[in-house]
C-alpha cells in the first residue's frame, strides 16, 4: 500500500467489503459507534468513518485495515473556520447575537 490514507492499492477483480464489515472493524478498534461514514467512488479512496467532530478516520475498503486518522490540527483548523463563518468568531454565550446579525444579513441578500 502507498503511504497516504488518500489512496489503497487495488487488485484486478478485488471486491469492496460491505459496510457492515467496515463498521464492524471500526467499532471494534475503536470501541464506539461511528457518527458518520463517507464513501467515494474511486476504486482507490479509502472509507472514512467520523468519530463525532473531533476524529475522521480512513479504513481499506478491501480489507477493513484502519490506515490512518485525519490530521487533528487540520481538524482544529477547519473547526475554527466553521465556528467563525457561523458564528462570526463568538463564544458560545455570544451567539444569539450573531445569530440575529447573520439572519438580516441574509435577509438583505
Amino acid at each position: 500500500m502507498g503511504g497516504s490514507p488518500l489512496s489503497v492499492a487495488t487488485r484486478a477483480g478485488a471486491q469492496r467489503l460491505g459496510l457492515q464489515e467496515l463498521l464492524t472493524a471500526v467499532q471494534a478498534a475503536q470501541g464506539r459507534m461511528p457518527s458518520g461514514i463517507t464513501v467515494r467512488s474511486e476504486s482507490a479512496a479509502p472509507v472514512a468513518f467520523d468519530l463525532g467532530r473531533e476524529r475522521t478516520l480512513f479504513v481499506n475498503p478491501y480489507t477493513g485495515q484502519l490506515l490512518g486518522e485525519e490530521s487533528p490540527k487540520l481538524r482544529a483548523f477547519l473547526s475554527e473556520v466553521e465556528d467563525f463563518h457561523r458564528w462570526l468568531g463568538l463564544s458560545a454565550g455570544q451567539r444569539a447575537s450573531a445569530r440575529t446579525i447573520t439572519g438580516a444579513c441574509n435577509l438583505t441578500s
